[in-house]
């Protein structure tokens, strides 16, 4: 449903070419989504001879799905049809969407935000303090 936000990616595979996205940002970009933008908006849209359906411009900006790579993924839920925005990761870059790596960026975040850790001003201090 247009103006719900979109739930995890219940396979977790984060695969290559394969997106998901979480229940705040739209996925790969950090970009939150913004559902308050299509404020309980309720539209009709027609689906052409060969199945394609056309976003409303309000929509397709509020989700950014005027994004080069965005995408939809369809489900059926309760006999409705549900578009959950997506955007594709980059094969080279599907590693870091795992969720061994984002369990490992969570714990680093954590750690960052408990005082925990070293931050450095530059590349050459960091080496510097290295063993």
């Amino acid at each position: 449903m247009i103006g719900e936000p979109a739930a995890r990616d219940p396979t977790g595979t984060h695969g290559v070419g394969k997106a998901h996205c979480s229940d705040t940002e739209l996925p790969h970009c950090g970009i939150p989504a913004r559902p308050g933008m299509v404020d309980d908006m309720s539209t009709f849209v027609g689906v052409q001879a060969r199945g394609t359906i056309t976003l409303p411009p309000a929509v397709r900006k509020a989700y950014h799905l005027d994004r080069p790579g965005a995408q939809v993924e369809i489900l059926e839920e309760d006999g409705r049809l549900v578009l959950v925005p997506k955007i594709a990761v980059d094969a080279s870059q599907a590693w870091f969407w795992t969720d061994g790596w984002q369990a490992a960026e969570a714990e680093a975040s954590r750690q960052l935000a408990g005082g925990q850790g070293e931050v450095y001003d530059s590349a050459d201090a960091f080496l510097a303090d290295l063993p």
